[in-house]
């Protein structure tokens, strides 16, 4: 099992993972849609790390366009 964030893209919500999340969870993922403010990009950056910060194990990180943008720096900075 997996810990799969997904964080979405600058013109989109949480929910555009919407057909996404269920094939995942029917793999026996666990995931986790981010739903990034949009205001600013560290904030975009702050919130995706407190999600990482929530799991256990490791994570997969998924972005789409803006989100892809977003999860680079967190992922780099991950220990």
């Amino acid at each position: 099992m997996a810990n799969v964030l997904l964080v979405h893209g600058a013109f989109a919500e949480g929910s555009s993972w919407s057909k996404v999340i269920p094939l995942l969870l029917a793999k026996g993922h666990h995931v986790t849609s981010v739903a990034i403010p949009l205001t600013s990009f560290a904030e975009d950056v702050a919130t995706t790390k407190r999600a990482i910060g929530a799991q256990e194990g490791p994570v997969l990180l998924v972005g789409h366009s803006y989100g892809g943008v977003v999860i680079t720096r967190p992922a780099t900075m991950r220990k």
